[in-house]
């Protein structure tokens, strides 16, 4: 019971992340072609799937250099396979965002997402403003979202927590659901690791956590 909470929580909380850009306003066609011309002048700008396939797992240690991120996975833990991730992104139909890792523990239903969004693809009138403060707020208003699917927003960090996630600097917060009378916390962290990818790292656990918990698990 515990896992398939976690599970569902993980679920929605993929849609929140995929739907941040899609309440800043309407998109026009002339915004979104403007942005693309933009984007065309930069030189050796990354896409989404070059910082993908940057990724690797060595054991239970996932690196991307592109992203500039080190997971060292728990022992009990289970990395998800490519072809895992790619049939759970779209099913979420997470629509400009993809899914460096995920892992999760089998037993305790524990489960780790580490996701980069383009925010060329979602909030393509904001790319160049978007920081972690403005995502931040966005997947805040998103959690509201949970309850229409039945898990009752219980807490959320009002104030952002500063991380470090292996020598990174994030910006963080905590916030708890409740589902069937099952507690389920979640912690994420934030940082734009250019000029217009996001990455988010997301934590979902029974147990309560703070963001210091990320501190331990990066390196």
């Amino acid at each position: 019971m515990k896992k398939r909470h976690l599970y569902t929580a993980a679920v929605l909380l993929t849609l929140s992340l995929s739907a941040c850009g899609q309440d800043s306003g309407n998109i026009t066609e002339s915004s979104q072609a403007a942005e693309t011309e933009a984007s065309s002048d930069k030189e050796q700008e990354l896409s989404l799937a070059d910082i993908k396939s940057a990724g690797s797992w060595d054991g239970n240690l996932y690196e991307n250099e592109a992203a500039g991120i080190s997971f060292n996975m728990p022992e009990s833990w289970t990395a998800s396979s490519d072809e895992d991730i790619a049939a759970f992104i779209e099913s979420v139909q997470a629509k400009g965002t993809d899914y460096l890792a995920m892992a999760q523990d089998l037993e305790t239903g524990e489960v780790m997402q580490i996701a980069v969004e383009d925010l060329s693809v979602t909030t393509p009138n904001l790319t160049d403003s978007m920081d972690e403060d403005m995502y931040i707020d966005a997947l805040r208003s998103q959690l509201d979202l949970n309850e229409e699917q039945g898990l009752e927003i219980t807490h959320v960090d009002e104030e952002d927590a500063e991380l470090s996630l292996g020598g990174e600097s994030y910006k963080g917060f905590t916030a708890t659901m409740s589902a069937n009378g099952q507690s389920i916390n979640q912690v994420y962290a934030v940082r734009k690791i250019d000029d217009k990818h996001m990455m988010t790292v997301i934590y979902i656990t029974a147990e309560d956590a703070g963001t210091e918990v990320l501190e331990e698990l990066f390196i």
